[in-house]
Parts: structure tokens; sequence; C-alpha cells
């Protein structure tokens, strides 16, 4: 039982630790691209364009070596520092209201709750199919060329076990699978939680429009998720429905939202690196998250033609960081299996390392069967 709380307890300081490592990185970016946020989102995007930030890092730091407790406490140290730099000031000045209060003392027992079905044992049979596996691999070697002819999918090329193995601060910790769905659900929450009290102080206004709606109709099928998904599981489908919701409700408030300001132009960097990222979390999000950035796009670019302003410096701040994800992400593919989009066949190349293509129709008719 000591030992039970005791993991609780780093458990709750890992989240905290990682939320102001990840929200640095956040508001570093958006200082180099001179983003501006609504305050009550600001914190959040932070957070997930540093998710993001982080996940471009870890695959390009694993060309070279593997992911390891040198690689993880360099790259979260970073964050740290950011964050403090740019924070610092600000903390030494904050001053918490009584509602502020009650928010913050309503979400940590929600995070002690998640915290404790997080530790949890993994009972997902993906698990020691391939994501532990996985995992493994990351922490002990730099990328493999042609890994995925081990075990088809050691190819799959999701992101999200990058960040996993990060977590496992190997050979010491070796647990981030504990920890990474549960952050990810705890800053989701926070969000939503936040929503809900603005809709409760708006309650006077004779209309509430549908975005401040949707994280009090979130808000249960996510408890609900908490109760049925294992959250110490490694597995990337658990991460996506936590990230296509924070992809949705953001999306939802940006058509809702004059799009002639400044604010608009930020969210839309945030939503298509975002949606960019969810399709290298796991390939079968394309649909979705492609269908955001197209959407995304034609609306700022009809905006800024109607306007009379410059095409190129929009789609250039809009699209260079998340090319750069997806090109990254591409070039793993390749290394790991010959093919860009593995188990796509089209866009593979004929190296020596590449999986046979039979191999790979196989793949593809098992996950669509």
């Amino acid at each position: 039982m000591i030992m039970f709380f005791l993991h609780l307890v780093v458990l709750l300081i890992a989240i905290i630790v990682l939320i102001c490592s990840l929200m640095g990185f956040g508001m570093s970016i958006s200082k180099i691209f001179r983003l501006q946020f609504v305050n009550d989102e600001r914190p959040f995007i932070w957070f997930w364009i540093g998710f993001s930030i982080v996940i471009l890092c870890l695959q390009i730091i694993q060309f070279f070596v593997p992911l390891t407790i040198y690689t993880s406490l360099f790259l979260f140290g970073v964050g740290i520092l950011l964050f403090l730099y740019y924070s610092f000031p600000k903390i030494l000045n904050l001053q918490i209201s009584k509602v502020q209060y009650i928010y913050f003392g309503i979400l940590s027992l929600i995070v002690v709750y998640i915290c404790y079905l997080a530790l949890f044992p993994p009972i997902l049979w993906d698990g020691n199919l391939y994501h532990f596996a996985t995992i493994r691999w990351q922490n002990e070697y730099a990328i493999v060329p042609g890994l995925g002819n081990l075990h088809g999918r050691f190819a799959f090329n999701q992101s999200y076990f990058l960040f996993v193995s990060a977590l496992n601060f190997f050979p010491v910790f070796k647990y981030g699978h504990y920890l990474a769905n549960s952050l990810l659900l705890t800053v989701l929450i926070a969000d939503c939680l936040l929503q809900i009290r603005n809709v409760i102080k708006a309650r006077k206004e004779s209309v509430i429009n549908i975005q401040k709606l949707l994280p009090v109709l979130f808000i249960i099928p996510i408890f609900y998720m908490m109760q049925r998904f294992n959250l110490s599981s490694a597995s990337p489908d658990i991460a996506l429905t936590i990230l296509q919701i924070v992809l949705f409700q953001y999306f939802v408030r940006e058509l809702f939202n004059n799009q002639n300001t400044i604010q608009s132009d930020s969210r839309t960097f945030f939503l298509i690196l975002f949606s960019v990222l969810l399709i290298t979390i796991k390939l079968s999000s394309w649909a979705f998250s492609g269908s955001v950035i197209m959407i995304l796009l034609v609306r700022k670019v009809f905006s800024f033609i109607r306007q009379k302003k410059s095409l190129g410096k929009l789609l250039g701040k809009l699209l260079i960081l998340p090319g750069v994800l997806l090109l990254i992400w591409c070039i793993r593919g390749i290394i790991l299996s010959g093919c860009v989009a593995y188990p796509i066949s089209v866009g593979c190349f004929d190296v020596s390392w590449a999986i046979p293509t039979e191999d790979i129709i196989l793949m593809r008719n098992l996950i669509l069967a």
C-alpha cells in the first residue's frame, strides 16, 4: 500500500513537471512565430504545441541515438528552462481568485483519480504483441533500417511510441506507459473544466455559442473513457482519441469565431500543426486530420484574397513547421520499411531493406479485416 501511494505521488509530480516542460516549448514557438491566443486557450494550446515539438525533436534525435535518460533529461530540461524564462516574472506576481481555487481543487481530485486508474497493469493484447517491443527498440537503439522485416508491426511508424520511450528515462524508470496517456487526459479535462466554468459564468446570456457548450457535451464521454480505457497501456489508440477530441473542439471554436484576427491566424497555425501530428501518431487519422487542414486552408486563403493580403507569407507561416514534421515522419517510414506510409504499398522505394510487397499487402489486409 505504501509503494502504491509512493507511485501515485511520483506520477502526480511527473505530470506537473511535464506540463511545465511542454508548455515551455509551446511558449517558445509562440514567440518565434508571433502567435497570439485567447487567454483561456493560451496555456492549453502552448501545451499541445509543445507536445508536437517534443515529438518532432524525438523523431530527429532517434535518427542518431537511442532514447535514454540522457536524451530525456536534456529535452525536458530545456522545456523547463524555457517555461521558467517566460513564466517566472508572472509566477512571482500571480494572484489566484476564489473561483480559481475551486477550479484547481476539483481538477486536483480528478487528476488523483486519473493517476489511480493509470497505476493498474496494462492489459491490452497489442501491448505485448508489439507496443512494448517497439518502445524497447527505441530505448536501446537508434532507428534501425528495415526493422519492419523482423515483425511487420514494427514498421507502423507511430510517433506516439517515441513519447512513451522518452518518458521511460531508460534504463532508470521504464514505466513511461503509466504516465503518457494520464498526462494527455489531464490536460484535456483541465481545458474542458475551464470552458465549463466559463459557460456557468455566462449563464445569464440569452445565447450561448455551440463552441462553449462542446466541453459540457464531451465531459461525460471523457469520464466514461477514463473508466473503459486502460490508461496504463502504451496504445496510440487511447492517445489518438484524446487528441482527436482536442482537435475537434478547437476546430469548432475556430469555425465559429471571426477569422480576420491574429488570434484566428494563430489558432489555424496550431490546428494545422496538430492535425499533422495526429497523422504521425496513427495513419488512420489521415481522413479527419486532412479534412480539417483543407477546410482551414481554403477558409483562410479566401479570407486573405478578399482582404488583398499576401498569401505567400501566410502559407509559409502556416505550413513550414507541419511540413517539417511530416517530412521527418516520412523519412522515418522509409527507413523502417522502405515505404512512406506503411502498410500502404504506394510510395514504397526499392531499397535493400524494404519489406516485400506481398508482406505489405498482407499486413494491410489484416488491418482492414
